[in-house]
């Protein structure tokens, strides 16, 4: 066969496959006319060459074995087959024009003849088959038995599909026929590396023969490519179901330089190590549910975008762990994006890959006890004893479900799991944790939502930071909770969480809307901390009641607009760290801080002074017309046994904040504790401390009011 002709084939072929394929990248879509053309033809398949009675006139067949289609059928029969691919061969020229005939003379019409009777109506026929199109492998519920499917993006026929759906193996409709090429047209290193595994696995001799059609294909099958210098090299490689092979060995020694594809159907496959393979995209690994392989290595695979293990049930480890599946960056798969792992005895799964993971798999891998996933789409959002018996681990990074509609998360029932971390899940809007008696752990972060979580009787940290949380209830539904983390949430007053007794430590940091704080409820609560990185414009937080918490030994609260921290007498003797920096606390509020202080600095030795940050208070003063009183604070402080607690000093503005004279500007008496105005102006007061605690907690950072108006008649 010529070049011109060959390609004439081949191009007629592929178009009718572009004919009945999509017009977009959808693989489940068809053109209007398709539903027409098929009902003329049918792909018929087969092994051998085509028999005459069967299919009808207009049919097509393929003859699987040898790759060769058949068609269309006409009158005479299927005719010559042609094959899916082979070598090229040389331009043929092209022919002389010949000149144009004479038209013949009409003939005559014919006389109607009578119409005859109307025949029964036929048994309606099957449907016929059908080829579709699109950029990768068929999706498995595209089309029905019988259909076929061309992969216009790697130019690969699959089908026919039958009852158990499409198949992994494909005609590779790019590479030449194995027949049509010589053994001098292969690359010798190539042969070198065929002729190693088979001597390996003790089928040598299928290899031995400087004849290509010589080779025997009962245990690998071999599709090849030409490269730019003319050389046919590996494109395919291809572990036929039954083969003796039990060991595959590519490494930085056995390179192919053009192998695509692996394609594995073996239950005797006891070792496989692929790395180092510069153009390998994909990897399949069918161990027919027998194959003993344990462990195996894939690495430094730059090209690699698909990868499937199933029925592999001794398979735990991957490449430096034993018990551990890792995909990830380290090994080098900058283009890994479709992962199918199913049915196997993998114990640990990790993903974190350079591109987000669009296709996963991983159904019925009952043994999984760590499932650790990275920027993936998930095949379903349901996670339960019945597919994740063993499960103790769930971890899920920037996870959505494959389905658009579904949302939700359900972790439910799942009686061996400890612990939950789930981040970034821009997918998931709702989610359900219930009956999980052993979960202690669990993180939720950057949602917009509040979770439903039932029946955790064994957590003891929650933690939802970013999560917009605005009221919480798992009062009875984790009665042992101990850490609560709401981070940057959503919550106005801790009025609307109900918690357990048993809570410890609760985290509000950055929580912008937070305006109360009452911890009050919890007497076995450790550590309070509700600070903002910066003092906002108008900040919200004013109250906070720690009355009865006496087991508090953190209390970090910087940068709020506090005025008040209500104690009610309360002692806190086992205090360590203090941060009120940055709040609107009066000096009435810090007289009534005093005693609590005392206590844990001087009686209890618990507290250091430098452990005590209380600088930078916003102090607002409201004159009572031309008097300031501080007499509430001198008899706090008197009543705590400081008698001459503070000394005042007035500056006013108007002066670049000038000291102002006592009896000049202002009168104080110390025995009242009123300053009294003698001249209009703006003014603000300035406490030197002269007790033993506050002097050295505002030592290099001043306590100070604001500045108000005073109006003198």
């Amino acid at each position: 066969m010529n070049k011109n002709r060959f390609s004439l084939l081949i191009a007629t072929f592929l178009g009718l496959s572009i004919l009945f394929s999509v017009s977009s990248c959808k693989q489940d879509n068809m053109l209007p006319t398709l539903e027409e053309l098929q009902k003329r033809s049918e792909i018929h398949s087969g092994k051998g060459i085509p028999s005459n009675s069967l299919g009808k006139l207009g049919d097509f067949y393929i003859d699987s074995e040898t790759m060769t289609i058949y068609g269309a059928k006409t009158s005479e029969g299927w005719g010559k087959g042609y094959p899916l691919y082979g070598k090229n061969g040389l331009n043929g020229k092209d022919g002389l024009n010949g000149k144009d005939g004479k038209d013949g003379i009409n003939g005559k019409d014919g006389k109607d003849g009578l119409n005859g009777k109307d025949g029964k109506d036929g048994i309606n026929g099957k449907d016929g088959s059908r080829i579709y199109g699109g950029e990768g492998e068929p999706a498995p519920n595209l089309g029905n038995e019988g259909d076929w499917y061309i992969d216009k993006k790697n130019k690969r026929l699959y089908g026919p599909k039958t009852d158990q759906g499409w198949s992994d193996e494909f005609v590779d409709l790019s590479a030449p026929n194995s027949s049509a090429i010589s053994f001098a047209d292969c690359k010798s290193e190539d042969i070198k590396i065929i002729r190693a595994i088979a001597t390996a696995n003790g089928f040598g001799d299928d290899f031995a023969a400087d004849d290509l059609s010589q080779w025997k294909s009962e245990d690998i099958k071999l599709i090849w490519a030409i490269n730019d210098e003319g050389q046919a090299t590996l494109k395919t490689l291809i572990v036929k179901e039954g083969s003796k092979l039990k060991e595959l060995n590519l490494n930085d020694q056995t390179v192919f330089e053009n192998l695509k594809a692996i394609i594995i159907k073996n239950e005797s496959l006891e070792k496989l190590e692929v790395t180092h393979q510069p153009s390998l995209r994909i990897l399949k690994v069918d161990g027919l549910n027998a194959a003993p392989l344990a462990k195996l290595t894939i690495k430094e695979l730059p090209e690699l975008t698909t990868v499937s293990f199933v029925n592999l049930p001794n398979l735990k480890g991957a490449n430096d762990y034993d018990n551990e599946f890792k995909l990830n960056l380290y090994y080098q798969y900058d283009k890994l994006t479709e992962v199918t792992i199913k049915n196997t005895g993998i114990l640990e799964l990790y993903t974190e890959t350079k591109l987000p993971i669009s296709k996963l798999d991983m159904a019925d891998n009952k043994k999984l006890q760590v499932l650790n996933l990275d920027e993936s789409i998930l095949p379903t959002m349901t996670f339960s004893k019945e597919n994740y018996p063993e499960l103790k681990t769930i971890k899920f990074r920037k996870v959505k479900a494959i389905n658009s509609d579904e949302y939700t998360l359900s972790i439910k029932d799942l009686p061996k799991l400890e612990m939950i971390t789930i981040s970034k899940a821009e997918g998931i809007m709702m989610a359900t944790l219930d009956n999980l008696p052993k979960v202690t752990e669990t993180t939720m972060s950057e949602f917009s939502f509040s979770p439903t979580i039932k029946g955790m009787t064994a957590l003891k940290s929650l933690d939802l930071t970013n999560a917009g949380i605005s009221e919480l209830d798992v009062a009875e539904a984790a009665p042992n909770l101990k850490t609560l983390t709401l981070y940057g949430g959503g919550l106005s007053s801790t009025d609307d969480l109900k918690l357990p007794k048993t809570l410890k430590t609760l985290v509000l940091d950055n929580c912008e809307y937070l305006e109360k704080i009452d911890v009050s409820a919890y007497p076995n609560i450790e550590a309070l901390l509700a600070s903002m990185p910066d003092k906002p414009e108008e900040p919200t937080l004013t109250e906070v009641n720690i009355t009865g918490a006496t087991e508090l030994y953190r209390l970090l609260l910087r940068n709020n607009g506090i005025k008040h921290i209500e104690t009610g007498g309360t002692m806190y003797p086992i205090l360590e760290g203090l941060e009120l920096n940055g709040n609107n606390l009066s000096i009435e509020a810090l007289a009534k801080l005093y005693k609590p202080l005392y206590n844990s600095i001087i009686t209890e030795d618990y507290l250091a002074v430098e452990d005590v940050k209380m600088e930078d208070q916003t102090w607002l003063i409201t004159p009572n017309g031309t008097t300031v009183s501080l007499k509430e604070a001198l008899d706090i402080f008197k009543a705590n046994g400081v008698n001459d607690p503070f000394t005042v000093e007035v500056y006013t503005e108007a002066e670049q904040e000038t000291a102002q004279q006592e009896g000049v500007a202002y009168t104080y008496d110390k025995a009242t504790g009123i300053v009294t105005f003698l001249k209009s102006g703006k003014y603000n007061l300035y406490l030197t401390f002269n007790d033993p605690i506050y002097s050295k907690i505002f030592m290099t950072a001043p306590y100070e009011s604001k500045f108000f108006d005073i109006v003198v008649n």
